[in-house]
């Protein structure tokens, strides 16, 4: 999970924990990526046989959340994961008890694990071309976590804000920037692959109410959200 980015530069994975549930989440925060809903089931799917992999075939999820609309038929759905998933949801997500995270793995190897890693610590600085590519990813995980703001990111890097944002400032950027990149390609995929109401969308990415949420998508577009959503179904 934490090594994603070495292979997937349009999305970032999350995992989150309350009570006694753990959420196993992946976001596509690249702009204009098409047939997102097939990219999200067949993640969803992978990690469904990922977990069962890892922790045996006791394991199920408690629930599975797709951010597309249900479809006609979701019975294929049943066949694969053994329920039928909460569709319209704000990301796609795997929920399963909390406990599963202390699971031991009886094959788990530490010196292979170690070199693994190893290897895996040295390629982030030939992938990465600058901070900002970091930093954005930084930011869309936050986002879903509802603590984007700078400092939240800066101490994710073990940096000092006003440093963080200098060296954004040098690449020609602002992480108010990269942070609205993300939100924009969120708020554009819930529009277009979901029934969510706009007033919704708007709480998922903690935007205070639907107004604020509506002129930010209107600096974005240039467009209101209902607008939009309503223009790109027509096509």
């Amino acid at each position: 999970m934490l090594n994603l980015h070495l292979h997937d530069r349009g999305a970032v994975s999350t995992l989150s924990t309350g009570n006694s549930e753990a959420s196993l989440g992946y976001i596509i925060y690249q702009p204009s990526v098409v047939a997102t809903a097939q990219i999200y089931d067949l993640s969803a799917a992978l990690g469904y046989n990922a977990l069962r992999t890892l922790c045996g075939l006791g394991w199920q999820p408690r629930s599975v959340l797709l951010p597309h609309a249900r479809p006609a038929d979701p019975a294929p759905y049943r066949r694969v994961f053994g329920l039928i998933p909460s569709f319209d949801a704000e990301k796609m997500a795997l929920v399963f008890a909390a406990d599963w995270l202390r699971h031991p793995l009886p094959d788990a190897d530490p010196i292979i694990y170690r070199i693994l890693q190893r290897r895996a610590n040295e390629l982030p600085a030939k992938i990465y071309h600058d901070l900002a590519s970091r930093v954005r990813r930084i930011a869309c995980n936050l986002i879903h976590c509802g603590s984007g703001s700078l400092e939240s990111a800066a101490e994710v890097l073990s940096m000092h804000p006003r440093t963080l944002d200098r060296h954004l400032q040098r690449s020609g950027t602002s992480y108010r920037l990269l942070r609205e990149e993300c939100a924009e390609a969120h708020a554009c995929h819930l529009l277009l692959e979901t029934e969510l109401p706009v007033a919704e969308i708007a709480a998922r990415l903690h935007y205070s109410n639907p107004p604020a949420f509506t002129r930010a998508f209107r600096r974005w577009t240039g467009s209101t959200p209902a607008a939009w959503r309503a223009a790109r179904r027509k096509r």
